[in-house]
């Protein structure tokens, strides 16, 4: 059997987690626009951070006295570390996807955000919103009399786990070409910048993400049968153990990917700075000739 991953590690995660996200949120708050960004990209990676928290707090609060892969009976601290590790990331998206609604980019329309936020409240409709109903009231789903989860709860999980999580997983490494395709128009433009956008923070996101998903192979509780390659092997093993892993895993190489691609383009001189250059580089005037917000 795979040790476990200590708690104190999964502290320090948690807190990394949090501040990778705070640059970018601090910068959209203070020059009220989320230029650079594209709601595509962030809207995607919602769906799957929603998603994630949706499985786990299904796992957490309907755990049985059996214990699970993802949780122990009783629960233990590092149970609810991990599903306040996913909670921190959720909101951390949900955070970013409402300041590029409230302080938008001049390339996203009203029509375009209104659209976007009705994708996302359908999602949390069939998603979140339930279980967070069913945690505060649940006779509203089940027989409070019968011990078993149901039909209707056992089509949700269903539901969830082998279909809608392995679509989302689709869809979030997709969000790269979203992004991908708005940071090329951003540098290539007549007036070329990165807006809100920084690739230091960017790269910081690939390095904490890869830690993150690495921890959570030593956080799920894998038979003594079983390697910790397992959830891996097959899709049945990753959609049932694996997607923890994954999408941290799919995060960090979309941001490490973003950070290459924009690196590249830089280099080929379609972009020609950063008002706060990656590692301390400092650009010539007579190189950059304009100002770019980082």
């Amino acid at each position: 059997m795979a040790p476990s991953c200590p708690n104190w590690l999964r502290i320090v995660l948690l807190c990394l987690t949090t501040a990778s996200f705070l640059p970018q949120l601090h910068r959209i708050r203070i020059q009220k626009t989320s230029t650079g960004l594209s709601l595509l990209y962030i809207l995607l990676n919602l769906l799957g951070a929603t998603e994630q928290f949706t499985l786990a707090f299904f796992l957490t609060v309907n755990a049985g006295p059996e214990p699970d892969f993802f949780v122990h009976f009783p629960r233990s601290i590092g149970d609810w570390l991990n599903l306040a590790q996913l909670g921190v990331v959720w909101v951390m998206f949900l955070l970013l996807f409402i300041l590029s609604l409230v302080y938008p980019a001049p390339y996203h329309p009203f029509s375009y955000r209104i659209i976007a936020a009705t994708l996302y409240t359908a999602f949390a409709l069939i998603s979140i919103v339930p279980l967070f109903i069913d945690a505060l009231f649940p006779t509203v789903f089940r027989d409070p009399d019968d011990r078993s989860l149901g039909f209707g709860v056992g089509l949700f999980a269903g539901g969830h786990f082998f279909i809608i999580s392995l679509l989302v997983t689709l869809l979030s490494i997709c969000s790269i070409i979203a992004q991908a395709t708005r940071l090329r128009s951003q540098l290539s433009s007549p007036s070329p910048g990165l807006g809100v956008v920084s690739f230091r923070d960017w790269a910081l996101q690939g390095v904490v993400f890869a830690v993150l998903a690495v921890s959570w192979i030593f956080r799920a509780r894998i038979g003594s049968e079983e390697d910790v390659t397992w959830p891996f092997r097959s899709i049945f093993g990753y959609l049932r153990m694996g997607w923890a892993a994954g999408g941290s895993g799919i995060f960090a190489m979309v941001q490490a990917g973003l950070v290459v691609l924009g690196r590249g383009w830089s280099h080929e001189g379609v972009v020609l700075g950063e008002s706060e250059p990656l590692l301390g580089e400092q650009r010539d005037e007579d190189v950059s000739g304009v100002n770019v917000c980082g």
